[in-house]
């Protein structure tokens, strides 16, 4: 831990000698997003790496594991996330964006659920609806035909998964609840009281995952003069309003988890993610000035 705090120290350090946000053009705040995003993605490293029981009984049982490899998962997907504005490529991240933001709701939900005093509901069985609709495959296949060897060993994968989960294939087959406590994502948001946020945060960034017209349109094709598209293969240029609003979404996230996992006594990396939120949302204020 000592290393850590050490750590943590120079990232204080780093945000009392950063620049003024008001003296950053766009250019310039995009290379300081670099180091201020560093910051961030050490911080929430940190934050579901910290042993909670402090050496005496470490780990998490498999109920809470869900939460902590949701949240693992969040910083993995920062990490591409970081490395993606760096190589200035705004679609990719619009991906991860997407992807990061409904595991992000997950979490939160299950966090709340936690506090509440719920488990995680039908969140292992749920997970496996793909499995069960290859299981189902290879059940009528194998009325018509023998399996080739790859199809007996994608099947002796499933089987032995299951069976390691303590999910039994009767269970599997004939569950028809696949959402999480049979909540869509707009469910979810509801129940956070946040569905204010389904069309910016969820719906409309979809498109960076389907592909829809609306994204067509603005990243992969240029319209000339003579009303006719053509290809266009270069990339979208990353800005703050895509660098900043992530970085603040996933450091309170963080410290949503600590609260769950530690009981909020991480004192010393909530004040480091608190100091990384102020400078973030000073950036934003003097970026939107600009706009």
């Amino acid at each position: 831990m000592d290393a850590a705090i050490e750590n943590l120290d120079r990232i204080v350090k780093g945000i009392e000698e950063a620049p003024c946000p008001g003296s950053l053009d766009v250019d310039s705040m995009m290379t300081h997003y670099m180091d201020v995003m560093g910051w961030a993605l050490y911080v929430l490293r940190l934050s579901v790496a910290l042993d909670p029981s402090k050496g005496k009984n470490a780990g998490f049982k498999r109920e809470d594991a869900v939460l902590v490899g949701l949240m693992v998962r969040v910083v993995k997907l920062y990490e591409a996330f970081y490395q993606n504005v760096a190589k200035r490529q705004l679609e990719v991240c619009g991906i991860l964006l997407r992807t990061l933001t409904e595991t992000e709701f997950k979490l939160r939900y299950l966090i709340l659920r936690a506090r509440e005093g719920y488990g995680v509901g039908n969140f292992f069985i749920g997970s496996y609806k793909s499995e069960k609709q290859m299981l189902d495959y290879f059940r009528q296949l194998k009325e018509v035909r023998e399996l080739e060897p790859i199809e007996t060993r994608m099947l002796r994968s499933i089987e032995k998964e299951l069976l390691e989960e303590g999910i039994s294939e009767a269970d599997l087959l004939a569950n028809r609840n696949w959402n999480l406590d049979g909540k869509n994502i707009r469910e979810i948001l509801e129940y956070l009281h946040l569905e204010h946020l389904y069309p910016f945060a969820y719906a409309g960034p979809s498109r960076w995952i389907h592909g829809g017209w609306g994204e067509l349109r603005r990243y992969h094709l240029i319209k000339e003069n003579d009303e006719r598209y053509y290809p266009r293969l270069d990339f979208g240029d990353p800005d703050p309003r895509f660098a900043g609003p992530t970085t603040i979404t996933c450091l309170e996230l963080a410290k949503d988890f600590l609260v769950w996992s530690h009981d909020g006594d991480e004192e010393m990396v909530t004040f480091v993610i608190n100091q990384i939120l102020q400078h973030v949302l000073a950036l934003e204020k003097s970026h939107e000035a600009t706009l």
